[in-house]
């Protein structure tokens, strides 16, 4: 069996629950971001949409995570749900823009 060091179940639970906070913090940052250029876009008159764009975040964190050791599979599923809802909120804010 794995020696798992000398950290407790508590201790480990600690961690997880402050990366668990993070990740959010940060998700919720990235969507502010990501709906202050799709308004960008938007009175730009350009495309909200811009899958080469997608594609290039989606290679590039998934290249990023292998070399972390991680899943590329797992990081591109993530990141797919992420610009799905991006888009939406995208164009939820435009939405709201338009009928101010």
């Amino acid at each position: 069996m794995r020696d798992l060091g000398t950290r407790d179940l508590g201790e480990l639970r600690e961690g997880i629950d402050y990366w668990d906070d993070r990740l959010v913090r940060d998700l919720a940052e990235r969507l502010k971001l990501s709906d202050e250029a799709g308004l960008l876009k938007f009175r730009k008159g350009e495309p909200l949409h811009d899958p080469e764009r997608e594609r290039a975040i989606v290679e590039g964190l998934t290249g990023y995570a292998m070399e972390r050791g991680l899943d590329d599979g797992l990081v591109g599923e993530l990141y797919e749900v992420i610009l799905r809802y991006s888009k939406r909120s995208q164009k939820r804010r435009v939405s709201e823009e338009t009928m101010e």
